[in-house]
């Protein structure tokens, strides 16, 4: 094939060099791409691989979530049709609490955002340690029925 540029890209192993720049090659890690589903795995290549700078502030993956998310180690958009999200939040048994678990790395610290539309967010907590693989965190002010939907968003404090 001639005059063929890819950028920011997912390509096979066998693709020449100098077809693009900052493309990546390799098994994509997608969650079940056999029934279709094409969500990148804790691990995948594409998580934090693509270019911030084609993406505008409103714009969102196939699923409609914020397509600049921190789902690996930076808000840097994923390659691929889908973000990579690795939060995961529940409620405690007889509390209205929530409580979030993530992969972390030890020795790291976090802060926890909230928002009610995905656009403004605020700090709840900037000093959440590391538990280990997995940290857990209790929103201390909880999802009381008077307060509207809650979104959160963890980041290390590198």
């Amino acid at each position: 094939m001639q005059n063929c540029t890819a950028r920011f890209c997912l390509l096979e192993d066998d693709v020449e060099p100098g077809w693009g720049e900052n493309n990546i090659s390799g098994d994509p890690m997608f969650v079940n791409p056999a029934e279709g589903d094409y969500r990148p795995q804790p691990g995948s290549p594409c998580i934090d691989a693509g270019e911030n700078s084609v993406c505008g502030p409103d714009d969102t993956d196939l699923l409609g979530k914020p397509r600049i998310m921190y789902g690996g180690k930076s808000e840097t958009v994923d390659i691929g049709a889908y973000e990579h999200w690795f939060i995961s939040a529940s409620r405690q048994p007889g509390s209205a609490n929530v409580q979030l678990s993530w992969a972390s790395r030890p020795d790291e610290t976090y802060s926890v955002s909230f928002s009610d539309d995905l656009k403004l967010w605020q700090p709840t907590d900037n000093n959440v340690p590391a538990t280990g693989s997995i940290t857990l965190w209790l929103d201390p002010i909880g999802s009381l029925p008077e307060l509207p939907m809650r979104f959160y968003r963890v980041t290390d404090n590198e």
